[in-house]
């Protein structure tokens, strides 16, 4: 009966009450409370323009389509499980999808924070994993890496080279300066002082920028190999004649590796380059990551301790170092 349902609805309440749940969940949208959490939870946190960026993407384009007209208290795990089928069908990969479940996730625990849902609808559904870069990028050979600038323009062949000699993330090698370059010492070295992220500009449009190093390890200074110091050398006098062409329309940056006209080449765009020479000398999977484990192949084969190549490398720790290690070490005794 209508009398025995509402004591029951009561009942429940009051029991959720007790528990310091709310005693009933609010009927607000899910788009209108993740927006508010974008605005408020999101912006006060420790984190880096370019991670609030990706949050918000990753909600825009792929949670809200499909869940943000839905009410917080309508909210089943179900849902997600579809909205998580839905990625898979669209052809996401698996990282994107685990990172659009891990959005969701904090937006929906944050709800469940303010007292607005009892439970995260989220909390029985286990989600995607994402992939780690050690088991699933392809590891360059040095033939491959040889072959890759030779076939390479001049701004592909040194961003290939800074990153496969010595094992600088492609963010890092875009945003080095000529200053922290040393060419002329006994011992020429070069050193890494920021990375490339994204942020807005004051326009409201989402742009490149050098900023902070990804952990307080990725600032260090490397050794330059006479191979690579002859390419930087070359790449001067390229990048020389190319400040002469563009003449007044030149941006006097100061950075290594530049656009035609000077300015910070966008990762994204020097991933576009290289796919197309990756395909043509047969290296599938290969990426500027990749090129890393190459750095780590050279480091494993001269026999030089683990801690020391994570320090080379900027890894936020030895595990991770660890990880490719173990992963080079396979190919190393398959290839014996």
């Amino acid at each position: 009966s209508s009398q025995a349902e509402a004591k029951r609805l009561l009942r429940d309440a009051l029991n959720r009450v007790s528990l310091n749940q709310p005693g009933v969940d609010q009927s607000i949208p899910f788009g209108d409370y993740a927006q508010q959490w974008l605005d408020t939870t999101l912006a006060v946190r420790d984190v880096k323009a370019s991670t609030r960026l990706v949050y918000a993407d990753a909600l825009e384009h792929w949670v809200l389509p499909t869940l943000g007209t839905r009410r917080l208290r309508d909210l089943r795990p179900s849902d997600i499980e579809r909205l998580l089928a839905h990625l898979q069908r669209r052809g996401l990969s698996r990282n994107s999808r685990a990172m659009a479940f891990k959005v969701l996730r904090q937006v929906l625990d944050t709800a469940v924070r303010d007292r607005l849902i009892a439970v995260s609808p989220a909390s029985g559904v286990p989600g995607p994993r994402g992939t780690t870069a050690a088991t699933t990028r392809a590891l360059p050979s040095r033939e491959q890496v040889r072959s890759l600038m030779e076939s390479s323009d001049p701004r592909l062949r040194i961003t290939v080279a800074l990153c496969a000699y010595t094992g600088m993330r492609v963010g890092e090698a875009l945003s080095l300066l000529w200053r922290d370059v040393d060419l002329d010492s006994q011992r020429p070295s070069l050193r890494i002082t920021a990375t490339v992220t994204r942020a807005v500009d004051d326009s409201g449009r989402r742009v490149q920028i050098r900023d902070e190093p990804k952990t307080p390890g990725s600032r260090r200074r490397l050794p330059i190999t006479p191979s690579l110091a002859a390419q930087l050398r070359s790449w001067a006098d390229e990048q020389a004649q190319q400040r002469l062409t563009a003449g007044q329309l030149w941006h006097e940056t100061g950075l290594v590796v530049t656009t035609d006209v000077g300015t910070l080449w966008d990762p994204d765009n020097a991933r576009k380059a290289l796919r197309p020479v990756v395909a043509a000398i047969g290296a599938p999977g290969v990426s500027f990551h990749g090129l890393r484990h190459a750095a780590a192949t050279l480091l494993l084969e001269e026999g030089v301790p683990v801690k020391v190549a994570s320090e080379l490398l900027g890894h936020s720790s030895t595990r991770v170092t660890e990880g490719i290690y173990a992963h080079v070490t396979q190919r190393l005794v398959d290839e014996a």
